[in-house]
């Protein structure tokens, strides 16, 4: 039930967005057995993490990756890429 709910809320945030930010709908995992060792279990936890992965759109100024109903809300504030960064002061040497 969860994945029937889960995969029509995706549809529709996907519809939302624009043509070259839509992405194709995630692949189920496959379903393990009771006899399933722990490397089916990395697996499929492997499988996820490239499937999460999959699903995240790169900002065109800064490339931090977000999920696609969240990049219009990143876009918003993004600045292109940081340099804000400064080098460590060396004051305690």
């Amino acid at each position: 039930m969860h994945e029937q709910q889960c995969l029509r809320k995706w549809r529709r945030e996907n519809e939302k967005l624009p043509d070259e930010e839509q992405k194709d709908e995630p692949k189920r995992c496959a379903e393990l057995s009771a006899d399933d060792d722990v490397a089916s279990l990395v697996e499929l936890g492997d499988n996820a993490w490239e499937s999460h992965l999959q699903q995240l759109v790169p900002c065109p100024l800064c490339q931090r990756t977000f999920f696609p109903d969240r990049l219009g809300v990143h876009k918003r504030s993004c600045k292109g890429p940081s340099n804000t960064r400064r080098p460590r002061s060396n004051k305690g040497a």
